[in-house]
């Protein structure tokens, strides 16, 4: 584990915060999967470490490991013999090991795990809420050794594992909490077919084994589909064949997006929007149409900014608002505003609604075509005068 100034967008400077490699095993889709920062960091100084680790045979080749590490000298290094293991749970195959772990603001520590790997998940382990795998786990690491169980957690109180929050998730491949609404969204990685997001609540049954996003898969045993929460999106393998999820967009470099979910693909590297339609169902839009394959991690700063981690250049990179213009000025080509289709600049972009005036002028014959777009979960207001009051972020094209 490094770190660096991210401060300074100049900086080459990295500094060794912790370096746990032989303990690491990274067959497969192991590794170190992530890193999150205890709520109390400043007082505490914990830092937990979701990695897996070398299983003892054939059947167990990997064991995933949820650890505490302190640190005494406010975060610059983290002090390996202070590893506290939390959680420890054993891995059938070497891949869908998750590779999230994280807090809410209710304090507990959250835990995303995949179905045990292979492929259709052959022991359904996403569907069976007497093991930990396939599910979001939820702990309280504050209370009891080496953890407690929240008291509202659904199966508290026995008829499942008391650590699953919900489940029947296949690769839970990040997740986050948006920061204004504490809405937990998650990207869980499909088999063949369909890449999925998921908005997960406490309880949820999320339908994989039995249902790939909205698509029946192995229904075999399984319950009628109004059983199972049904993804708020989901895409093809047309577009992608892996989602990386993402954040919901709480930063002020680019109002346009505040409230939209941006998420992306590690194998396309597109990267979309999810934009409220204003009756409860969310538009997918493209913001950036490819930034190259690789990109395995997104983050977001506490000022709501986003950042891409991309495993093949092992770059970071920040989203702006000039990231498709050109420095300097607007875009020099109409195919880079974003406002019309990259492939066809004389076709208006996917989701631009056409309109037309009431009362049209005279142009010498020519013939105009008009859309507008606006910014998901905003409004087009009525002034007191009764001109239109367009939302920041609204398009006008002709």
């Amino acid at each position: 584990i490094w770190w660096f100034d991210a401060t300074n967008d100049n900086t080459t400077q990295l500094n060794l915060a912790l370096d746990i490699t032989g303990s690491v095993d990274v067959t497969g889709e192991g590794g170190l999967l992530d890193i999150s920062f205890h709520p109390d960091f400043s007082n505490n100084g914990y830092i937990y470490v979701y990695y897996t680790s070398t299983g003892p045979n054939s059947s167990t080749p990997l064991i995933s490991n949820i650890a505490r590490f302190t640190t005494n000298n406010g975060g610059n290094s983290f002090d390996q013999a202070s590893e506290f293991t939390v959680l420890t749970v054993d891995q059938p195959y070497d891949n869908h090991n998750g590779g999230k772990i994280g807090f809410g603001t209710d304090g507990y520590l959250y835990i995303g795990l995949g179905d045990g790997g292979s492929g259709g998940d052959p022991q359904n382990h996403a569907q069976n809420t007497d093991d930990l795998l396939g599910a979001m786990l939820r702990i309280d690491v504050d209370s009891g050794s080496p953890y407690a169980i929240p008291a509202d957690n659904p199966f508290a109180s026995g008829g499942g594992r008391a650590e699953i929050y919900a489940w029947g998730l296949r690769n839970p491949w990040r997740w986050s909490f948006d920061q204004l609404t504490d809405v937990l969204w998650l990207g869980d990685v499909g088999q063949s077919s369909w890449e999925e997001v998921d908005i997960i609540v406490k309880g949820g049954n999320y339908g994989w084994r039995c249902y790939e996003g909205t698509h029946p898969y192995n229904t075999s045993g399984c319950a009628p589909a109004s059983n199972y929460i049904m993804p708020v999106a989901e895409y093809g393998r047309t577009e992608g064949r892996s989602i990386t999820g993402g954040y919901v967009y709480r930063g002020n470099a680019i109002p346009a997006l505040s409230g939209v979910y941006v998420f992306t693909d590690y194998s396309s590297g597109t990267i979309w929007g999810l934009f409220p339609t204003g009756t409860g169902g969310y538009r997918r839009e493209t913001l950036l149409p490819t930034t190259g394959s690789g990109i395995a991690a997104m983050a977001q700063g506490n000022n709501g900014e986003l950042y891409f981690l991309n495993l093949f250049s092992r770059q970071i990179f920040r989203l702006t608002n000039d990231t498709q213009a050109t420095v300097g000025g607007p875009p020099v080509q109409l195919s880079a505003t974003g406002c019309v289709d990259p492939g066809n600049p004389s076709e208006p972009a996917t989701g631009l609604i056409p309109y037309a005036v009431n009362l049209p002028f005279w142009s010498d014959g020519t013939e105009k075509e008009r859309y507008l777009a606006v910014p998901g979960g905003a409004n087009i207001a009525i002034a007191a005068d009764g001109d239109f009051d367009m939302p920041h972020g609204a398009v006008l094209l002709k």
